[in-house]
């Protein structure tokens, strides 16, 4: 005789399921075909229960696809992780990740500063700045300096499009939208354009630098443009995991395992 258990209702759909299947089976004249049915219906039940309670383990995050964001990325995952959750990362341009992650098609950004959040209603701010970055002014042009934001105004930039920290520096500025670090150094080096500078984080600058343009005489400014503390987004709809992340996010600063998490990750692409 078969049996119902607490597994086949995982779905919510025990009793429909044990209603269709013991009516059935008390009319003696049932045929196998219909049995076969009844077995297949439960069986699909059961799976459905078993998605749901996958889907609760699984998140789809999207990130920038910047150094930045992967350093980011790693960081995010081991969090989540941590409160047995698998997160999968999607990289995309800026713009498009957090458009993604307003609509609802993945489930949160991975890290954002704090002003991107803000006015966004579907997107929740897990409260704590897990890590933080520096942004930089990049030039090859010896008659280019830099020794403040106000310096901005008199050259051409080149900034990541979607990134609001660059956005705000040069919004009385002349200057260029790319979706890349990499697109952004070229245009530097070949002056195409007439770009004088290349606004980014000084680890996108450096890992940049260093793994694509080791010989070229590119120089960072010394001054910090603007300091960036980063924090993770979640959509509306996964908003009850924050307690969990939010603990798991701030041991692992507290700890100090952001920092070095950041400062191999850089270490180990500088070697690459």
């Amino acid at each position: 005789m078969f049996e119902f258990n607490e597994y086949w209702g995982a779905s919510g759909n025990y009793n429909l399921a044990r209603a269709i299947f013991y009516g059935m089976g008390s009319v003696k004249k049932t045929s196998e075909v219909f049995q076969s049915l009844i077995l297949s219906i439960l069986l699909l039940l059961s799976l459905q229960g078993v998605a749901e309670i996958q889907d609760e383990n699984t998140l789809n995050l999207a990130a920038a696809n910047t150094t930045s964001g992967m350093v980011c990325g790693n960081i995010i995952k081991e969090a989540y992780m941590r409160i047995g959750i698998s997160a999968n990362i999607q990289y995309l341009p800026a713009a498009r990740a957090l458009a993604l992650s307003t609509q609802g098609k993945v489930d949160g950004e991975v890290c954002r500063i704090l002003s991107a959040g803000q006015g966004i209603k579907t997107l929740v701010r897990v409260p704590v700045p897990y890590l933080s970055f520096h942004g930089k002014a990049f030039s090859i042009k010896p008659s280019v300096r830099v020794n403040s934001t106000l310096d901005l105004a008199k050259y051409k930039s080149g900034i990541l499009n979607g990134m609001i920290y660059s956005d705000n520096l040069t919004k009385n500025s002349k200057r260029i939208k790319v979706n890349s670090t990499r697109q952004l150094f070229r245009m530097l080096i070949s002056d195409h354009l007439n770009i004088d500078l290349v606004i980014t984080t000084e680890l996108s600058g450096r890992i940049t630098l260093a793994q694509e343009f080791p010989d070229e005489d590119i120089h960072m400014s010394k001054i910090n443009l603007v300091d960036l503390p980063v924090y993770h987004y979640l959509h509306l709809n996964k908003k009850k995991l924050l307690p969990r992340i939010e603990a798991s996010l701030r041991g692992m600063l507290n700890s100090g395992e952001t920092v070095s998490m950041k400062e191999a990750f850089i270490v180990e692409y500088i070697k690459e």
